[in-house]
């Protein structure tokens, strides 16, 4: 059965709830209606804290050629996608009048090395690395 008017009659609340109930502090939302609302806020991105997209991906292919001789080859590659509010001279929630704004930066690159070494002797080797970028 429903209680009059939806409203759980007061004698029916347990002492603890009525207790936690009168600390618990009305909705700060200047235009909200407390009888309808929570304190529940939104997080909203920012330039600090940006909603970010993450996809990386390494590959390495490590061969021994020899007993002096090892190669490997990396391959780093990714898209990272970042969406937030505000600029670069600003952060936070849009304003009334819209003065923040939406800034959607996707960033791809492609790296990658190269590493050669050979043993010449117990206590001489030479190695040789080079590394490739593209943003």
């Amino acid at each position: 059965m429903p209680f009059v008017n939806n409203v759980i009659p007061s004698r029916r609340e347990s002492p603890l709830a009525k207790k936690i109930w009168g600390i618990t502090p009305l909705p700060t939302d200047p235009g909200a209606n407390p009888l309808v609302t929570t304190n529940l806020k939104v997080a909203v991105p920012t330039n600090g804290s940006p909603n970010l997209s993450d996809n990386p991906t390494t590959l390495r292919i490590d061969h021994h050629i020899s007993e002096r001789d090892n190669f490997f080859v990396k391959v780093n590659g990714g898209r990272r996608i970042t969406n937030f509010l505000g600029t670069g001279g600003g952060t936070g929630a849009p304003t009334a009048n819209n003065e923040a704004n939406v800034t959607y930066l996707p960033m791809q690159a492609i790296s990658g090395a190269l590493s050669w070494t050979h043993l010449f002797s117990s206590s001489f080797y030479v190695e040789k690395q080079d590394r490739i970028q593209r943003l």
